[in-house]
């Protein structure tokens, strides 16, 4: 984890010593203005022209990046191996100090940065624009590392349906579960139900009095089976009450009745339960 880090680190650094030394080159010679068939051309007629080379250029070298990331090692033998990447991480300071020991002994002159600078644009570019690309479009390419992508597709889609039939197998499980303790429910309820209907559409006995046993009844779905139970015992006591009465409005007396007991005050779930 530490030389994975300590590589991050490097690549880091690497990145911005090869646009400093870019950068440098650049105003060093002055590129902007110097008189170079095509260069100045396609510079003076339109830079984003330039531009969008640039970075066509730079694309070139992630894709041999992503390339290597979505694949496993083992379809990159070289270009995944320790030491290359090592190699391709440090090549911008391999090119600084094959820069260095061409100057060695000259001291920190201008020329001594330049061909510095030089060494690193020339070693990064061409190891990460070229040849890197290259070889991992090579590796890609070849049989071996097409054999087994074709292999590592198979167990991704075998492995894709084996979760997707898995999560059929629990859906259905719990669709068999609650269809069981609602079939329990409608045996266990269809009294309560009843009575319920009886008291809702009586107008003989005590509105308090209906009031108390139809709290009873609530507590008892609510200790079967919570707010659903009862939810569910409202349904079945709205079609009670459509066998007694033509007033459907007449069973809305229940969620009334009912209100604040066991979380029975969403009408919107009422709705969606049955």
């Amino acid at each position: 984890m530490r030389a994975k880090k300590a590589l991050s680190t490097f690549y880091f650094a690497g990145i911005v010593l090869f646009i400093a030394s870019g950068v440098y080159l650049w105003l060093r010679f002055d590129l902007a203005s110097l008189q170079l068939p095509l260069f100045t051309d396609v510079i003076a007629v339109n830079s984003s022209i330039a531009l969008v080379i640039a970075v066509m250029v730079y694309a070139m070298a992630l894709t041999s990046v992503i390339l290597r990331r979505k694949a496993r090692a083992i379809e990159h033998p070289l270009t995944s191996a320790e030491s290359y990447r090592y190699f391709y991480y440090l090549c911008p300071f391999v090119g600084a100090m094959a820069g260095a020991v061409a100057v060695a002994g000259s001291g920190l002159t201008t020329n001594g940065l330049t061909t510095i600078a030089v060494g690193t644009v020339l070693t990064t570019s061409i190891v990460w624009i070229v040849i890197d690309p290259v070889i991992t479009v090579v590796e890609f390419c070849g049989p071996r590392s097409r054999r087994l992508r074709r292999v590592r597709a198979v167990r991704a889609k075998a492995k894709r349906l084996a979760l997707k039939a898995e999560k059929q197998r629990i859906l259905a499980e719990a669709r068999s579960q609650s269809s069981s303790i609602q079939s329990h429910w409608e045996d266990a309820l269809m009294p309560c139900a009843q009575e319920l209907a009886d008291l809702v559409t009586d107008t003989v006995e005590p509105e308090a009095v209906r009031r108390a046993k139809a709290i009873d009844i609530a507590l008892h779905a609510s200790r079967m089976g919570g707010r659903r139970c009862m939810q569910y015992l409202y349904h079945m006591t709205c079609r009670a009450c459509r066998d007694k009465t033509d007033d459907d409005w007449i069973a809305h007396n229940i969620s009334v009745w009912w209100d604040g007991i066991g979380g029975w005050h969403s009408e919107s779930s009422l709705s969606t339960t049955h």
